[in-house]
């Protein structure tokens, strides 16, 4: 029998920030899908979203991963993150992610 990554309890939160995290990259930042998620892949958050790291998958939302990848500092995106809610827009880019 095949070891699960995590319990299914967290895969809403999961899929969630990931659909964020990609959608700020892109809406907010204005980077390309392929260069942000290039970034993603080298990070450490496959590896920590894959164990089911409960500090990665509930305790960071989207955006603060996003933030974190594309190595951008909130306080120059934090009045656009505002106007937009902090929340993604349910683009084709959130459905990708």
């Amino acid at each position: 029998m095949k070891r699960k990554a995590y319990d299914a309890e967290y895969l809403p939160a999961a899929q969630e920030s990931l659909a964020a995290m990609l959608d700020v990259a892109v809406h907010c930042f204005r980077l390309k899908p392929t260069t942000f998620y290039s970034r993603f892949l080298k990070s450490d958050y496959p590896r920590k979203i894959e164990s089911g790291d409960p500090f990665t998958i509930w305790g960071k939302s989207g955006t603060e991963i996003a933030l974190d990848i594309a190595k951008k500092d909130y306080e120059k995106y934090r009045k656009k993150l505002e106007r937009n809610g902090s929340l993604p827009n349910r683009s084709k880019e959130y459905w990708a992610g």
